[in-house]
Order: structure tokens, then sequence, then C-alpha cells
């Protein structure tokens, strides 16, 4: 008797570890790929932005999809533009299909030394995370503010995108440390 509970009990935690393997098979191929770490490459567009020294590699929060990283968005504070890679949050997403609509200015204001913070036209999806931010890191708060770092900050954010090869000194070359007006638009609209 016992004999057969156990073979009966060993079958069964076979067949959960066999559904556990298929289920994450699964969801590695239904998106083409599983979620990775944005990449912390150095590329920038257009002229005026200078980032010096390497940047870090994004926050784990901001991490990013094959279906993201097909869209890059172009932030564009005077005569400095950069590119954010999207994350892979719904929030993304939707600014993605907004900003496909055209371009969008965004009246940022200085915040508690390492931030630019400013409201969207619209809200996004909420998803907050508690998340460490560093420069570049591009976060949804409260639902219908964009906040873009160029220092560090812990807090409960929804991840938006990073900032490729930004670094704290290119951001505040380009925003100033008051107000600034940037553009959101999407690379080759």
């Amino acid at each position: 008797m016992k004999r057969a509970i156990v073979v009966v009990a060993l079958a069964g935690l076979l067949a959960l570890a066999g559904c556990a393997q298929a289920q994450n098979s699964a969801s590695s191929t239904a998106g083409g790929s599983s979620s990775s770490s944005a990449s912390s490459s150095q590329a920038e567009v257009g002229s005026g932005s200078s980032a010096t020294g390497a940047s870090p590699a994004a926050s784990p929060a901001v991490a990013t999809s094959a279906e993201s990283e097909e869209a890059v968005i172009v932030i564009t504070a005077g005569d400095a533009s950069f590119e954010m890679t999207p994350a892979d949050t719904d929030a993304a997403r939707e600014l993605v299909g907004k900003l496909q609509d055209g371009p969008v200015t965004v009246s940022l204001h200085a915040y508690g030394g390492f931030e630019h913070v400013g409201p969207l036209p619209w809200s996004l999806p909420q998803n907050d995370e508690q998340v460490t931010s560093i420069p570049g890191d591009v976060m949804l708060y409260q639902g219908d503010q964009i906040t873009i770092f160029h220092g560090s900050n812990s807090w409960a954010y929804t991840p938006l995108g990073h900032i490729e090869g930004a670094t704290a000194d290119s951001l505040l070359a380009a925003f100033g440390d008051g107000d600034a007006d940037v553009m959101l638009s999407i690379a080759g609209n």
C-alpha cells in the first residue's frame, strides 16, 4: 500500500514538472523570445547630445521584449535627441501606439535633483512596482506623468523605457536644472 502511494505521488510530481516545463516553453516562444534586460549600448540620435563615460545598464525593472524593441521613441529637448527603448509594459506599448498618431510635447519640471517630470496629455495603464531608477530610466508616475531620471530614486513607478547611452551629464545638459519642453516621437515617423 505504501509503495503504491509513493508511486502515485511520484507520478503526480513528474506530471506537474512536465506541465511547468511545457508552460515555460510556451511562454518563451509565444512572443518570439522571453524578456531580457535593456541593452546598455550607447546609441544617440541627432546633434547636441553628448554622452560621456559608460552608461550603466538599464535597471532590471526596464525589461524589453521583441515587440517593444521594434519601436524606438525619440526624446528631443532643444538640439539634443535621445533614443528610448520602450519597456515591456502595457503603459509603454500604449505610449508607442499614441505616438504613432504624431509627436507630443511635454513640459517637464525639475524635481528633487534627480528627475524631470511632466504631465502627459492622456493617462496610461499603471502597473507600479518598487524600483530604483538610474540615469536614463523613463517611468510613468500616477498614470499620467512622465518622469525622466538623470539621477537615482527608489519609488513605485510603471516603467516606460530607458534612454540608451544617457548619463546624468548628457541629460542635464539637454534639460538643464529647471523647466524643459521635450518632444516625444516615434523614430522614422
